[in-house]
């Protein structure tokens, strides 16, 4: 399969063993479905009572040793190539079923559950009440609420990010303004009328743009001073320039913010968010030598509500840890952040992203797939490295108690139990193939637990955007490990989960709010949700 050899290797067992079981069907017959969109909708449709599946090798007669398999079926018209990036192949217990893409459609078949038994390597789940087979599941939509987000000068400018405080308020970025949305008690967001931009010194930036009232850490107006200790610039004349932050982080009691800029990883800027302007700027250096970093995170889960001037740096080759202070406790006055520890690994490492558990814990991607843990004493060598599937990761998330791990790639998300003592495999979850059609087959964005800052409590769900859709699975029913489907190799897929309505736009960016703005159970948790031009609560 050239390119797929990986593939092939895992799967060539089951199908050979499948092209067998499909034999078998010559007698029994197999039903063949095919998903027709409907607007927003879409039904499944019978195009065969009779269908007869089979698999043939394309290398059979070329004499290559590789296997190159694909899937044949007359009744649909499908030849389809055994690549589960392009078959999004998933098998389904439940309804003796498995569907899969075949020229940008979605097909289905329903199986006998003897034929199922053969073709899966498991007999089907049992069920107790009556079900119909290819009946298009409903959709829990939960309530959403719309809320303007004031944009006079930004006009069309689209929403980049969402910056989620565990205090009073919530940041939302477009380019180098943000808007400043209130936490409520009792969950949802309010907006708070108050906007500002950051703009580098260097680019004439004193305050910048935007709003000249300074904001305290409730969100409200007052007379704010730089903090004590800080190495702010002079206030400098307002320039019209404008920069992109790349990643943001809130530090030191949400007063401040850490921002890295897109176009220079040599340098971080330090925001104080009370006077509303960047304060200081310094450059990422090692030995004298400038170090380029492409992403940052809070030393834990609950650093951000600390006063913690230290924060973790990453780039494809380096994991290491920053110090805004001096060794003698002052802020910094020398151009260059303190290189406090870490390492620059061989090359090939290709991180991508990082997340931290509320003691320390850091959990690693890259791109190709595997998953990295390291302890919060030591960033020279990773305690163990987990295998993926080979997508490359493009975000990460970490529960609290670091007992669980969620990397997110571009059409899976994959959750990962730390302590290893399970054998019933690392469960992905995705989407239903019919919901990729639903979403564009857009990749996911960035996948994240329900927030929590303190032991005894536990994430409850899981949350992540798909094109214009948000979608949200059970995390309690993932780790009981109640999946009812199994993905191509035979990796265990949760596949019940809530699509919300389709939006207009595309989601940008998905925060759960803080565990503290949860109703009194619990059992309602509040969700951010940004697409280009509108912010959404769901709960």
């Amino acid at each position: 399969m050239g390119a797929n050899q990986s593939d092939t290797a895992e799967a060539q067992e089951a199908l050979t063993d499948a092209e067998i079981a499909a034999q078998g069907a010559l007698a029994t017959g197999v039903k063949l479905f095919s998903y027709v969109q409907e607007g927003t909708n879409g039904a499944w449709k019978q195009m065969s009572g009779s269908a007869r599946p089979r698999f043939r090798d394309a290398n059979e007669d070329s004499g290559k040793k590789a296997k190159d398999w694909y899937l044949e079926i007359e009744a649909g018209d499908i030849d389809a190539r055994v690549d589960n990036k392009q078959m999004n192949y998933i098998g389904d217990s439940a309804a003796t079923r498995v569907t899969f893409n075949s020229r940008q459609k979605i097909f289905g078949e329903e199986l006998g559950e003897r034929l199922f038994t053969r073709m899966e390597g498991h007999a089907p789940m049992e069920v107790d009440n009556e079900k119909e087979v290819y009946r298009t599941p409903e959709r829990t939509h939960k309530r959403e609420t719309v809320l303007d987000v004031d944009s006079d000068e930004e006009e069309g400018v689209p929403i980049n990010s969402i910056l989620v405080g565990a205090g009073d308020n919530n940041f939302v970025q477009r380019g180098s303004r943000f808007s400043v949305m209130r936490n409520q008690a009792r969950g949802g967001l309010e907006d708070a009328h108050i906007q500002f931009t950051l703009t580098p010194s260097r680019m004439g930036g004193g305050s910048g743009g935007g709003s000249s009232t300074p904001l305290n850490a409730r969100g409200t107006p007052s007379r704010g001073t730089p903090l004590r200790g800080s190495a702010a610039s002079a206030p400098m004349p307002a320039s019209t320039s404008k920069f992109t932050p790349g990643k943001m982080l809130l530090a030191q009691n949400e007063r401040r913010m850490n921002l890295l800029e897109a176009d220079n990883k040599n340098v971080v800027h330090h925001a104080d968010i009370e006077t509303q302007r960047i304060v200081s700027t310094w450059n990422f250096q090692k030995d004298g030598v400038d170090v380029p970093i492409t992403d940052i995170a809070t030393d834990s889960k609950s650093a951000q509500m600390e006063d913690n001037s230290t924060f973790l740096g990453l780039d494809s080759n380096r994991l290491c840890r920053w110090d805004l202070r001096t060794s003698a406790g002052v802020v910094s006055s020398s151009p260059v952040v303190d290189y406090v520890s870490g390492k620059d690994f061989a090359r090939g490492t290709n991180f991508t992203c990082m997340a931290t558990s509320g003691d320390g814990f850091v959990a690693v991607g890259s791109k190709d797939g595997k998953v990295r843990l390291y302890s919060n004493k030591s960033l020279t060598k990773a305690n163990s490295a987990i295998p993926g599937l080979g997508a490359p990761i493009t975000a990460i998330d970490v529960t609290y108690d670091g007992k669980w791990v969620l990397a997110t790639t571009d059409s899976y998300l994959m959750v990962i139990k730390t302590t290893f003592d399970t054998d019933k495999g690392t469960p992905s979850i995705g989407l239903k193939p019919e919901d990729v059609v639903r979403t564009g087959s857009k990749p996911f964005t960035k996948a994240k637990f329900t927030w929590i800052t303190e032991s005894g409590q536990t994430e409850r769900l899981i949350a992540v955007g798909a094109g214009n859709c948000t979608v949200i699975w059970n995390f309690q029913q993932i780790k009981l490990g109640t999946n009812e489907a199994m993905s191509f190799g035979g990796m265990p897929t949760n596949m019940n989960y809530s699509l919300s309505q389709a939006k207009t736009d595309d989601v940008v960016d998905s925060s759960f709010l803080h565990s503290r703005f949860a109703d009194a159970d619990g059992e309602r948790t509040p969700l951010a949700v940004a697409t280009a031009h509108t912010l959404y609560t769901v709960d």
